[in-house]
């Protein structure tokens, strides 16, 4: 976020200074050292420390735009933590940090189905499902992915990265499968619908229990209608919360 904070409203600043909380800065020093004509040399050494590092502003841009890209190898790792830590959990649930969950009705959901055996426990990914998305090809684009990085016009079938349920048994394998896998950073995509597809998942559609419009988030999930609810900021999801809350006081 701090870079992304810099690259938008601090495009000009000649240095950045990152810092731990438990380090002590010589500021007045730090000033005469970056003053000198030999900085340049100073501040590329093939390695910083995390408590503190220099950094010139024309560096942002470039960690910017891999940074963007940072999803890929986060998905890789909270399924690498699952398989190593956890691997007998019947079920994982992956959300972004702009949905709100009913979680009592989601383990209600769970256990309804269980009970009733009506969804196989092996390898099973269930969401709202993406269907027909272009690969985007214009590179002012967010989203914008190369023909070398993925080569068809569409993605295929995959689960949208607001929500999603997977069954436990399905982690091994996509992680076996992510190890001979491309790059592909588009990772909505690439953890549903090439990793898990290629390790024989069945992507189920539970589209109807997502609310994707905000400005209904409230209501949707006040009268149970919704398990996902898409909100605008914290204290939106703060007030669909607190809603939420009183339907199991």
């Amino acid at each position: 976020m701090w870079i992304r904070f810099i690259a938008e409203y601090c495009p000009k600043v000649p240095f950045i200074l990152k810092i731990d909380d438990d380090v002590a800065v010589d500021y007045i020093g730090l000033l005469r050292y970056i003053s000198e004509a030999e900085y340049a040399e100073k501040f590329f050494s093939a390695y910083c420390s995390g408590l503190a590092l220099i950094l010139t502003g024309d560096t942002i841009r470039p960690m910017l735009s891999v940074a963007q890209k940072a999803p890929f190898i986060w998905g890789l790792m909270w399924i690498r933590f699952i398989a190593e830590y956890c691997p007998k959990v019947p079920f994982i649930l992956k959300i972004d940090d702009d949905v709100a969950v009913d979680y009592i009705g989601l383990l209600r959901f769970l256990s309804s189905r269980v009970r009733r055996r009506y969804i196989p426990l092996k390898k099973l990914v269930m969401c709202h499902i993406m269907e027909g998305s272009a690969a985007i090809r214009d590179k002012r684009s967010k989203w914008y992915i190369s023909e070398a990085e993925y080569a068809e016009k569409f993605f295929s079938a995959y689960c949208s990265g607001l929500a999603f349920i997977l069954t436990g048994d399905i982690i091994r394998p996509m992680l076996s499968v992510a190890q001979k896998a491309p790059f592909i950073w588009v990772d909505d995509f690439f953890l549903s619908g090439y990793l898990a597809v290629k390790a024989n998942a069945i992507l189920e559609g539970i589209g109807s229990l997502y609310e994707l419009n905000a400005n209904k988030a409230l209501d949707a999930m006040k009268n149970g209608l919704k398990l996902f609810a898409v909100v605008r900021n914290v204290d939106h999801h703060k007030l669909v919360w607190k809603e939420l809350s009183s339907r199991y006081e």
